[in-house]
């Protein structure tokens, strides 16, 4: 696990706009897995495309690790994060490239489901996808 505590998204329900080949192997559920072997993949031709994390129940977090594999080039050109309200999403918070690893904090957001939504020039492969708690003081 690469933040620092437990991620709020690992070994939660998943799912995604696209699969690599639909081959189960590169399926969503493999970027919230806590292992960094392995990824959730989409086709080559996917320019646009959504990560959703089920979290359960409602969770706050104000910081977000998100690891792409980077083996075969930086495929993500711009990402945003969206938390879900009730039937609606709504972003809190945007970058550009992500590359070998980015690290992001933010204001505190509750949301019971989130997505990973990305642009990009080619098919983007994601490591890991992770959302960490607040720090206690």
């Amino acid at each position: 696990v690469t933040g620092v505590g437990e991620s709020l998204t690992e070994g939660k329900k998943t799912k995604a706009s696209n699969v690599y080949r639909k081959n189960a192997h590169y399926g969503p559920s493999a970027a919230v897995d806590g292992d960094e072997d392995t990824r959730w993949a989409t086709d080559g031709d996917v320019k646009q495309c959504w990560l959703e994390v089920d979290l359960g129940k409602p969770e706050t977090f104000d910081r977000a690790v998100i690891e792409e594999c980077v083996e075969y080039g930086v495929r993500v050109t711009s990402f945003q994060l969206q938390a879900r309200d009730g039937t609606t999403w709504r972003s809190f918070f945007q970058g550009g490239a992500i590359g070998r690893k980015l690290e992001g904090t933010f204001a505190p957001v509750t949301a019971d489901a989130v997505r990973l939504v990305i642009d990009g020039d080619h098919g983007p492969t994601i490591y890991e996808f992770q959302l960490f708690a607040p720090k206690r003081k």
